[in-house]
């Protein structure tokens, strides 16, 4: 069975080995029963998670998605402008930067939500703090994204959703 997976960075495992990631770990499971197929993109934004989701879907015809997103990340949109896709965030199209005032950021979040789970049979979203990942839980030293621990949990996390 098929999973396919949509985040940004905590997905893509940045900072870590690719043996050290929980898709890494969860497709050479020989007893978890999924394939995880990972569409996350470091610096990704829940547009981007949409926008990919609904690009592939077809194609690969998952039994779930899962979307892994930490709430740190909702800050960032993407936004189609000048015939291609733009990133707005704190530090890219900062002109755009009004787009992710509080207000606008938390109807884009439910927006995003409501439409992957609309969209994608048995979608699942993971807000890494919601379900108990803290920031710094697990975390490289000096970096704030997860090191090989956090994902070792990520990896039971996921397997004890799907299994």
């Amino acid at each position: 069975m098929k999973v396919m997976l949509l985040g940004e960075s905590y997905s893509t495992g940045y900072g870590i080995k690719e043996e050290e990631t929980f898709c890494h770990i969860l497709n050479n499971d020989s007893k978890f029963p999924f394939t995880l197929h990972n569409f996350a993109e470091a610096g990704g934004s829940l547009d981007h998670c949409y926008r990919v989701g609904v690009e592939n879907y077809e194609k690969l015809s998952p039994d779930y998605t899962i979307c892994v997103f930490p709430k740190s990340s909702y800050f960032r949109r993407e936004v189609y402008i000048n015939d291609k896709f733009e990133k707005i965030t704190a530090w890219e199209n900062t002109d755009l930067f009004y787009l992710l005032s509080g207000k606008e950021t938390e109807i884009n979040v439910m927006k995003n939500i409501d439409a992957m789970s609309y969209k994608f049979k048995n979608f699942i979203f993971i807000d890494t703090i919601q379900d108990g990942f803290t920031y710094d839980f697990c975390s490289i030293p000096g970096d704030l994204h997860p090191g090989p621990e956090w994902n070792i949990c990520m990896a039971n996390h996921i397997r004890e959703i799907l299994t």
